[in-house]
């Protein structure tokens, strides 16, 4: 009898046993299956009405729209973007699968909550062809962001401070290229930070062997005196290789964000738009056009909208800017910048009638002029290499 009791409490115990492994295996899978980029986290929308009820339903259309268009941004190229026109809400909810809401506050007049909207992945698609539009939605190995928030001169510390707070508030699964926000660092002061800032090829050669990465953004963020504007710097190293960007920052006029959002998501995107420009470039190249202006045939002129894709790798560019006067060159570099694929931007030097830059870009010195005469830019062959001018 006694050992029959010791059998069946042994079964029991094997059966535990094997629940407890079959509960582990199906975490570590949910674990390891990557969260699907038609979901949009961390939707927030607030809305007042008559009554609470009406209410919420302005709210969740308020989030469906808002996520629609974080959805496009995250997987459409920028320059196609355009080309999708506003949805009415009725269309917009037709490609809602489904929605999560968190942190609801309820009054009798009023609702606010943070959403998560997830989206029919084969409706879009479809909705996306019936405009010429391609979808990006090939994933990008994670990127680990260590953050430091420089305020007043000093080095905030704390886990909670303003500027980690403001990249963790970002939906950081669902993207093309998935990220984690590394703990603050009580080791790097205002002075350490801006001196990584200043090495980055050292300071990302640290920063892997630290946190046992390849793929790691160091992102310095420092408020000015009045705390409106913030000064963006980022190193990083990612699938395309190393890349810079240095920033000022200011909240969008009219929007809810502070300035530290507006900087969180800059950050961001910027790992997202260099990995969709790595896809592009690796797609087949545009059709030429014949263009009498080039002697033969070119790619067809980037026009600000149109999405043509490039062949080609990066190359680092030596390009003198030629301009008339100050106004002429503010509008070369701005020009010039708002490029996609820039990176790496060196100004070596200016003076009242040119200046000297250096630049990464995909696609070289053809795929520039492409995209520059698009911007009203005229880039042509110099003794010293590329000449840029207001056309």
């Amino acid at each position: 009898m006694a050992m029959k009791r010791a059998l069946t409490k042994a079964g029991a115990l094997l059966a535990l046993a094997c629940f407890g492994l079959g509960l582990a295996a199906a975490e570590a899978t949910a674990q390891t299956r990557q969260a699907s980029v038609f979901a949009v986290a961390n939707v927030k929308a607030a809305a007042e009405a008559e009554n609470a009820v009406e209410a919420k339903k302005i709210a969740q259309g308020q989030a469906q729209s808002r996520a629609f268009r974080k959805l496009v941004s995250r997987i459409v190229d920028y320059r196609s973007q355009s080309h999708i026109p506003d949805l009415a809400l009725n269309e917009i909810e037709a490609l809602v699968s489904d929605m999560d809401v968190r942190g609801e506050g309820v009054s009798g007049t009023g609702y606010v909550a943070t959403f998560g909207v997830s989206f029919s992945e084969r409706a879009v698609l479809a909705l996306l062809a019936r405009y010429g539009v391609a979808a990006i939605t090939d994933r990008g190995p994670e990127i680990l962001i260590v953050p430091v928030y420089v305020e007043g001169g000093s080095a905030r510390t704390a886990d909670r401070n303003a500027w980690r707070t403001a990249l963790t508030s970002l939906d950081l699964t669902h993207a093309l290229v998935p990220a984690k926000v590394a703990p603050a660092r009580s080791d790097i002061t205002a002075a350490i930070a801006n001196a990584y800032i200043a090495s980055p090829a050292a300071t990302l050669e640290t920063l892997k062997t630290q946190y046992q990465t390849q793929q790691i953004m160091f992102a310095l963020a420092e408020t000015d005196g009045d705390g409106e504007t913030i000064s963006l710097k980022l190193i990083g190293l990612d699938s395309g290789g190393q890349f810079s960007v240095q920033r000022k920052v200011k909240a969008k006029d009219g929007g809810d964000g502070t300035a530290l959002d507006v900087a969180a998501d800059l950050a961001f995107d910027t790992v997202q738009e260099r990995w969709k420009l790595a896809r592009e470039a690796s797609a087949p190249a545009a059709p030429a056009v014949a263009s009498e202006s080039y002697g033969g045939t070119a790619s067809a002129p980037y026009d600000g909208n149109t999405a043509p894709t490039y062949g080609g790798s990066m190359e680092t560019l030596q390009v003198t800017a030629l301009y008339s006067g100050l106004k002429e060159w503010q509008t070369i570099r701005r020009q010039l910048q708002g490029l996609p694929g820039v990176q790496n931007w060196d100004l070596h030097s200016v003076n009242p009638r040119s200046a000297a830059i250096a630049f990464d870009f995909p696609g070289g010195a053809e795929r520039l002029t492409a995209m520059a005469a698009g911007q009203g830019l005229v880039v042509e062959n110099g003794p010293d290499g590329l000449v840029v001018k207001v056309h």
